[in-house]
């Protein structure tokens, strides 16, 4: 059931709302909002999400990012899963992965992404990334304070790099 505001706006039940949080940007919000008065209802009940596009447009694509899966085991057995799609700057890596620093031959270093058909190459490089979730269990909680330490010590890293 809907009232009508003071406004002539239709008004949905307080307990019933409407949430938009992807692919959204300031002038989809304006159309958004357009587009739900033109149908005769008040945009009281919307929520709009804060994605990349409200954000500088720095998302996943923008960044060629995406956490995918990558390996899982069936019957005792490995298994490696990637994406290779016909666009090949969009594939992914398969198998075990680790993430390592990897020093170059004029001192420089660069962040790299390995996986363990190499044993001994991945055994020598420290993984840079730590389990904090796994099986349904917090392994690791990471307070405030060190989530800021680390932003701060990664930006730092990036602009001399």
């Amino acid at each position: 059931m809907v009232e009508v505001n003071n406004k002539g706006y239709g008004v949905l039940n307080p307990k019933v709302g409407l949430l938009w949080g992807d692919g959204i940007e300031p002038q989809g919000i304006k159309e958004i909002c357009k587009g739900v008065m033109g149908a005769g209802f008040s945009i009281d009940h919307l929520v709009f999400g804060m994605g990349g596009g409200l954000l500088q447009k720095v998302n996943r694509d923008t960044e060629r990012f995406a956490f995918k899966c990558s390996a899982q085991v069936q019957g005792g057995k490995l298994l490696k899963i990637q994406k290779n799609p016909l666009d090949r700057t969009k594939a992914s890596k398969g198998g075990l992965l680790k993430l390592v620093r990897q020093l170059n031959i004029d001192g420089t270093s660069e962040i790299r992404t390995i996986n363990n058909e190499y044993p001994l190459y991945h055994d020598m490089q420290p993984n840079l990334l730590e389990p904090v979730f796994e099986n349904g269990r917090m392994l690791r909680v990471h307070t405030f304070e060190e989530v800021r330490n680390n932003a701060k010590s990664s930006s730092q890293e990036a602009s001399t790099s």
